[in-house]
C-alpha cells in the first residue's frame, strides 16, 4: 500500500464512515464486474481515415439508368397526352359542326331566321332564333350593337334588347368548350376580315342559304382545327391546321 492508503487507514474517521456504510450494498459492490471487450469497426459501415462517418451514394449505373427509365416514360406517355388534346379539339369541333347543322335545319322547318353566337371570352357557344322578316345586320350595325353590349351592366341587359333569343330546342343551354380550346379567329362574308375576341355570328335563313363563315380553334398542345361553314345546304367541312375562307373556296393563301 501507498503513503496516502496507509494514512487513510490510520485515520480513525476513515472506519467509522467505512462502519457506517451498509454492509448490503457493500456485497453488491463485490458482486460487480466490468468487462472491457476490445473495438471492433463496423463491417457494414465504412469510416474516414479522419474519423468522419462516410455516406454511401449513387454510382454511375444506377443514374445512368434512372435518366434511361424517365426517357422511356416521356416518350409513351407525352405522345399519348397530346394526342388526347388532339383528339378533344377534333371533338369539339365535330359537336359544334352538328349544332350548326341543327340550326340550319330548324331555320328552314321554322321559317325564322337562326344564327349560332360564338364568346371568345367565356369560349361558349349557343343558338338563338329571330323572326322571319329579320334583315342581316352590316358590319358596322354589328360593331354598333357589339359596343353597346359592352355598355350593359351584365349580358342579361343586352341579350333583352335583341330581337333573337336563345333557342332551346337545339342548344338547352350554352356549350362550353372542353379545357384548353379557345376559338382563335372567326371569319364570316358579312365581317369581312376575322373577328378575335368579343363575339361572332353565323346566320342560317329559311330559303335554305347559310352564311359562309371559317372557324378556327386551337388547344393550349398548339393544335389548330378549322371548321368551314358552306353557304349551300349548311354543310361544315373539318380541316387540320389553320385555313382561311380565300384558301378554302379560290384555293390561294392571304
Amino acid at each position: 500500500m501507498t503513503g496516502k492508503v496507509q494514512n487513510q487507514c490510520l485515520n480513525p474517521q476513515f472506519w467509522v464512515r467505512f462502519r457506517s456504510f451498509p454492509s448490503f450494498l457493500l456485497q453488491k459492490y463485490k458482486q460487480v464486474s466490468f468487462e472491457l471487450k476490445p473495438f471492433q469497426k463496423s463491417k457494414t459501415t465504412p469510416h474516414h481515415p479522419l474519423g468522419m462517418r462516410l455516406e454511401k451514394g449513387f454510382t454511375l449505373i444506377e443514374v445512368m439508368i434512372v435518366v434511361f427509365i424517365i426517357a422511356l416514360i416521356s416518350a409513351v406517355i407525352l405522345p399519348s397526352i397530346s394526342n388526347y388534346f388532339k383528339v378533344s379539339i377534333e371533338s369539339s369541333a365535330r359537336e359544334m359542326s352538328s349544332v350548326i347543322r341543327e340550326a340550319y335545319q330548324s331555320s328552314v322547318v321554322t321559317g325564322k331566321v337562326y344564327r349560332v353566337v360564338y364568346d371568345f371570352e367565356k369560349k361558349e357557344y349557343w343558338v338563338e332564333a329571330g323572326p322571319p322578316t329579320l334583315l342581316l345586320a352590316t358590319e358596322d350595325s354589328q360593331k354598333k350593337a357589339e359596343r353597346k353590349r359592352k355598355l350593359k351592366a351584365n349580358d342579361e341587359d343586352a341579350e333583352k334588347e335583341s330581337r333573337f333569343e336563345m333557342d332551346k330546342t337545339v342548344t338547352r343551354k350554352k356549350k362550353s368548350l372542353p379545357i384548353g380550346v379557345k376559338f382563335l379567329k372567326i371569319q364570316t362574308q358579312r365581317a369581312g376580315g376575322a373577328v378575335e375576341d368579343g363575339r361572332a355570328y353565323t346566320h342560317f335563313f329559311p330559303h335554305g342559304l347559310a352564311e359562309q363563315a371559317l372557324i378556327q380553334l386551337q388547344d393550349s398542345s398548339q393544335h389548330q382545327v378549322s371548321l368551314w361553314i358552306s353557304p349551300i345546304l349548311g354543310k361544315t367541312t373539318l380541316y387540320e391546321g389553320l385555313k382561311t375562307l380565300e384558301e378554302v373556296v379560290h384555293g390561294k393563301k392571304e
